[in-house]
């Protein structure tokens, strides 16, 4: 989705316009994003440089940042190293690293991994409202018990086909 790989098969089309190619990257960029790896954080940077960092690479107002700070409760630890965070505290600034690019849609994977129970209902209260404001989001995960919760509608992939497409709060889903 993200134009990472070349698709050996299909199209991806958003808001009724098909994406094809590389050209297409910065578009691509400016509608959706993706959740950071843990592993591109830089331990030597402060969550706070992180987020100015992206503010200032993506071109967003570094007032959002306090926002996201705020948000989702950073304010403890965003100004330590990030090699003194724990999982949970490098989850959180990256899904804090996401919200500051402010995308139309924007793609998931394991956004809970490492979170306590506290910080896993925040996160999932500020899907809830990414959700209202009309936002596209696409969650990967292996844990199905907050999936229930926080999705319209969940896949199940088998060797790159939807093998069982299931809706949470629908008394009739579909195989």
């Amino acid at each position: 989705i993200m134009n990472n790989l070349k698709p050996d098969a299909g199209k991806m089309t958003v808001d009724g316009r098909t994406y094809t190619d590389k050209r297409d990257q910065k578009r691509i960029y400016e509608m959706l994003s993706i959740l950071p790896n843990q592993n591109d954080l830089i331990a030597a940077y402060t969550g706070r440089e992180h987020l100015q960092l992206y503010a200032a690479f993506w071109h967003r107002s570094p007032h959002a940042i306090k926002t996201v700070i705020d948000q989702l409760s950073l304010e403890a630890f965003v100004d330590h190293k990030v090699d003194q965070y724990s999982l949970g505290m490098r989850q959180r600034l990256c899904f804090g690293m996401q919200l500051l690019l402010d995308t139309k849609y924007l793609l998931m994977d394991e956004v809970t991994n490492g979170l306590d129970i506290d910080n896993i209902s925040l996160v999932e209260d500020v899907i809830a409202s990414l959700k209202a404001d009309g936002k596209g989001i696409i969650i990967i995960s292996h844990l199905l018990s907050s999936l229930d919760q926080m999705c319209d509608r969940i896949l199940f992939l088998a060797d790159g086909q939807i093998g069982l497409e299931y809706f949470p709060q629908s008394t009739e889903n579909e195989r």
